[in-house]
């Protein structure tokens, strides 16, 4: 798990929370649980090489506040429209029992291994992260679909009962195909690869 350094700030004036930018820190806040809202500021380059690790808002980190550690999860960062530097970010008190919703990252795994991927197939990726509902303290880090021996018109094996109890997915009454294996040759004997998540599947 990721940690990160915070100190409350007492700012009262936007020329305040300015110069705490001008010195390298990012204000944020913490919200949720029973407790009150907490205006923090962390160091930008600390945030932006978490940031840049990838699934930064998909995952829950320790925030070392003023020497006592708590986990949250980032929710929002807002981004200078011009600069494209983080201004300002959003931390959710990770609370047990708790449902929030969250992306999730979908991540592939043994392409080396893949007999679709080796005949010259070709994997397409229509959704690269997954909308869950879940509580705080089970999110997934990332929901993992294994390539191998998966040839074309072949089937994936099923993934669901890998993540983790009391997880919903958001797209209850829907069916949708989130990556499948094409052919990029001519072969009618070829056909598509489909994962496709139905009513009945909806829980896991």
């Amino acid at each position: 798990m990721n940690s990160l350094d915070a100190n409350t700030r007492n700012t009262k004036s936007k020329g305040d929370v300015r110069s705490l930018r001008s010195a390298g820190n990012i204000p944020g806040i913490i919200y949720g649980g029973p407790d009150q809202n907490q205006k923090v500021t962390v160091l930008k380059k600390t945030l932006k090489s978490l940031i840049d690790k990838g699934s930064f808002l998909s995952n829950i980190i320790t925030l070392n506040l003023d020497g006592k550690p708590q986990n949250v999860l980032p929710r929002e960062i807002t981004y200078n429209v011009i600069s494209d530097e983080p201004t300002h970010i959003d931390f959710l008190r990770v609370v047990p029992g708790v449902k929030i919703r969250i992306e999730v990252p979908v991540v592939f795994i043994n392409h080396e291994t893949s007999p679709g991927l080796k005949r010259g197939g070709v994997l397409n990726i229509v959704r690269r992260k997954i909308e869950l509902k879940c509580p705080s303290e089970k999110i997934p880090s990332a929901i993992t679909i294994d390539l191998d021996g998966v040839d074309i018109g072949g089937k994936f094996q099923n993934i669901f009962s890998k993540i983790r109890r009391r997880c919903y997915t958001n797209y209850y009454w829907k069916r949708f195909c989130n990556c499948n294996f094409s052919s990029t040759y001519s072969d009618e004997r070829a056909r598509k690869t489909s994962w496709s998540w139905s009513r009945s599947s909806r829980r896991w």
